[in-house]
């Protein structure tokens, strides 16, 4: 077995209604240590605890992904990749990163974003220097890897299509989804359109678009004075979760669709 499916896997959940079935991917992929991250914590205060798995495990890689991301087999190929770039940096530093399918954004349908490879030696330098790095800002493992971007030059890119991401979430999960990407200047990427036809997902839409106006979103923690919506409760229960003897066949058909 390649040792590629030897890297942990730590996975940041928060109740998506894709956490079983993300962590699923992996397994049926052939990765063996898989960690959930799932405490209801600030996303920043997540970030140092994986980075703290540095001292835990000597993998010299380590991947770091979302639960409202479900993993393809191009994973196997950005670990490899990421492997070989790894060897031939002196000073080892190294952030891969594949493309995502983008299960909303149909402007921008194919993304560079999670899952992301951190190379052992970048995974002990962000613990290190977490009090300069690892920050409660809009968007904190962007600015990780700008970071060693810009004075590393170790942020790859790679055109190999990784994840699904926020395929089939509660509509709850996607209202606060679109609230991010309304604060972060994404509205544009959008086919609206398409949206106000969905039965699960218009009124996300529609209450986001309205509560933005008045929201000031600067930082990855929940917003604070959001109440909760009788609506979102009914719709999340209408969905509801993805039944565990389902899950098989749900990888099955994403990975023949995505190929």
């Amino acid at each position: 077995m390649s040792k590629v499916f030897d890297i942990p896997v730590v996975v940041f959940s928060m109740g998506e209604r894709t956490e079983k079935v993300c962590i699923a991917s992996f397994q049926k992929l052939g990765f063996k240590n898989i960690i959930n991250l799932n405490q209801k914590i600030g996303f920043s205060d997540k970030l140092k605890i994986f980075f703290e798995l540095y001292n835990s495990y000597e993998s010299n890689l380590f991947i770091r992904t979302d639960a409202d991301r479900i993993c393809l087999p191009g994973i196997e190929v950005l670990c490899q990749k990421t492997i070989k770039d790894r060897e031939e940096n002196s000073q080892c530093y190294i952030i891969g990163e594949g493309l995502g399918y983008e299960s909303f954004l149909e402007n921008r349908r194919y993304r560079y974003a999670t899952p992301h490879v951190y190379s052992r030696e970048v995974m002990k330098y962000c613990l290190d220097n977490s009090k300069k790095l690892i920050n409660n800002i809009q968007k904190p493992e962007s600015f990780i890897g700008q970071y060693f971007k810009s004075n590393y030059k170790s942020l790859k890119n790679y055109e190999v299509l990784t994840n699904i991401h926020e395929f089939q979430q509660y509509p709850s999960k996607m209202y606060h989804a679109f609230l991010n990407r309304i604060a972060r200047g994404h509205y544009s990427y959008y086919n609206l359109e398409n949206i106000r036809k969905s039965h699960f997902y218009s009124y996300s839409m529609k209450k986001a678009l309205k509560e933005s106006e008045h929201l000031n979103k600067k930082n990855m923690n929940y917003f604070d004075n959001i109440i909760e919506d009788t609506k979102l409760i009914e719709l999340d229960n209408e969905l509801g979760p993805i039944k565990e003897e389902d899950i098989d066949k749900f990888l099955i058909d994403l990975f023949t669709k995505f190929q």
